[in-house]
């Protein structure tokens, strides 16, 4: 102690040697000042809470108030602009602006006159950022006031200048965020690796290339193969994001639910610059969409909903419900035109044979099995694959032959998993599973059988990984959404090598017509 103690006076004693910094008191204009700007020739400006705005053009020595004319009296926030004119935020009239000694009111383009701000921030030409309470973030051009929150996330908090013009905006539990008006209008993630703020919840990757994680805040999109994202969550209410799903027509279709908790499920027809809302059919949650034929996609769902089962038949932009009412769905999918698997809570493995008009609940007798069934696939073969939760050594297959009506359990001591999250099949039928805890496992394309070799293979990711969602984007590189509840230790992840390299496609010439006319090959 007795150490600290010296060593923290010698630290002071050499530091008040070097340079002394000490403060004096100014007349100023009354002790609740608000906020503090300074022009161009040192003229100080003081917003206070209930005095109005003071003005001192000798460094403090004397103030005089200027609020005559001012509408209010109560100041949040004072801005001295490029051009030396002073911007000032009232309590309850909105925004004025002081120059040549009398005070304009400048709210046009506002949705009130009484908007409040947060903070100002100056920019060329006498121009104006400003941030409002609401989050909203406008610009000032010299005549109106313009919106450009655009995909700028909710609970904005705060906003600031660089000396070379870029602004920068902060929003609570979303991060920093740079403005770029030169290229689409949009706020750019600033938060490398899509952190802790923002726990990514599932990906998926468009046939044109654009990546989607979903996040507690909405979709995030990519279209520079991950190396930026900007928030798409432009009229998405439903903001906790679960799946993101491209359909055949290219169509983008998310689910997600809010603090209710009510489920929604949302189509984009622009690669996400806008959503619109096709369904909600009373379900806390949606659990999984996915596409069944080319004009036909399913979505399951659980708890309080008029169904459990939805679909649409014509690319998401409308939904029926399925008559099936169980427990929990927690998965679907599909080994022949009218063949569809579900797993769910309480039946197991149920199958339609009819295309979803009839189901046989508890296929194979998998009703017994524990836990929930959590994840249904199928491989290229025609094999299905049934993974549960809530033990070890929970993933079965059936054979076509099969269907579901006998099932096989894999017993790899490899296979200690605690919940079958995800499963997907690369070009060589290779299978990648995603474990609640335990990352992922694979397994090589080979009969399938009860002793099928599964390798871990989360070498990179943290650890423990709940892994949730895996996906390849074109290039063939497998990413893997890890998650944790505040995102620490947790992201998108992305294989170092290629392990899914894209499928080359032969064509063949007809022996009709001209070479150059695509029709005939």
């Amino acid at each position: 102690m007795i150490k600290n103690i010296l060593i923290t006076f010698f630290i002071f004693y050499w530091g008040t040697s070097i340079a002394q910094v000490s403060w004096q008191k100014t007349p100023g204009p009354n002790e609740s000042v608000t906020s503090i700007t300074v022009n161009s020739v040192n003229t100080v400006y003081a917003g206070t809470v209930s005095n109005g705005i003071f003005k001192s053009t000798d460094n403090g020595t004397s103030w005089a108030n200027i609020s005559l004319g001012l509408g209010d009296s109560s100041i949040n926030d004072v801005q001295v602009a490029s051009d030396d004119k002073l911007f000032a935020s009232t309590a309850t009239h909105g925004i004025y602006q002081y120059s040549a000694g009398s005070w304009t009111s400048v709210n046009t383009g506002l949705p009130s006159a009484n908007v409040l701000v947060i903070h100002f921030v100056k920019a060329p030409n006498g121009n104006m950022y400003m941030m409002a309470s609401t989050g909203k973030i406008y610009y000032w051009n010299g005549a109106i006031w313009t919106d450009i929150t655009f995909n700028f996330p909710a609970n904005g908090r705060a906003i600031a200048g660089g000396p070379n013009g870029n602004i920068y905006a902060g929003a609570f539990a979303g991060g920093v965020y740079k403005f770029d008006g030169d290229n689409g209008n949009n706020w750019n993630d600033m938060n490398p690796g899509l952190d802790a703020r923002r726990a990514v919840l599932c990906f998926t990757n468009t046939k044109a290339g654009s990546m989607f994680v979903g996040t507690h805040i909405g979709p995030w999109r990519s279209v520079d193969n991950g190396n930026t994202w900007q928030l798409k969550n432009t009229n998405i209410t439903h903001l906790t994001t679960l799946q993101i799903l491209s359909n055949a027509a290219g169509d983008i279709l998310c689910q997600g639910h809010n603090n209710v908790p009510k489920g929604a499920i949302y189509r984009s027809t622009n690669n996400g610059e806008s959503w619109t809302q096709v369904a909600a059919n009373g379900c806390d949650l949606y659990t999984k969409i996915k596409q069944h034929k080319s004009d036909t996609i399913w979505a399951s769902s659980r708890f309080s909903g008029a169904t459990t089962l939805s679909y649409s038949i014509n690319n998401g932009a409308s939904w029926v419900n399925n008559p099936l009412t169980i427990s929990a769905i927690w998965d679907i999918d599909f080994s022949k035109d009218n063949t569809i698997f579900i797993g769910s809570e309480s039946e197991g493995v149920s199958r339609s044979d009819n295309g979803g008009q009839t189901f046989t609940l508890g296929v194979g007798n998998s009703i017994p099995w524990y836990g929930n069934v959590i994840e249904i696939e199928t491989d290229a073969n025609g094999f299905i694959f049934a993974g549960g939760d809530w033990w070890t050594h929970i993933l079965w297959f059936s054979t076509p032959a099969d269907n579901g009506n006998v099932w096989t359990q894999f017993t790899d001591p490899d296979l200690t998993i605690s919940g079958a999250q995800d499963l997907i099949f690369d070009q060589n039928n290779n299978a990648y599973l995603a474990d609640e805890s335990n990352g992922i496992r694979m397994a090589y394309n080979t009969a399938w059988s009860a002793t099928t070799n599964w390798i871990p293979s989360s070498a990179g990711l943290p650890t423990p990984a709940n892994t949730i969602q895996l996906g390849f984007d074109n290039y063939g590189f497998m990413y893997a959404a890890v998650y944790t509840n505040k995102g620490h230790n947790a992201g998108l992840y992305k294989s170092t090598i290629a392990v899914n390299s894209p499928t080359l496609t032969t064509y063949t010439f007809t022996g009709n017509g001209n070479w150059d006319v695509p029709a005939n090959w």
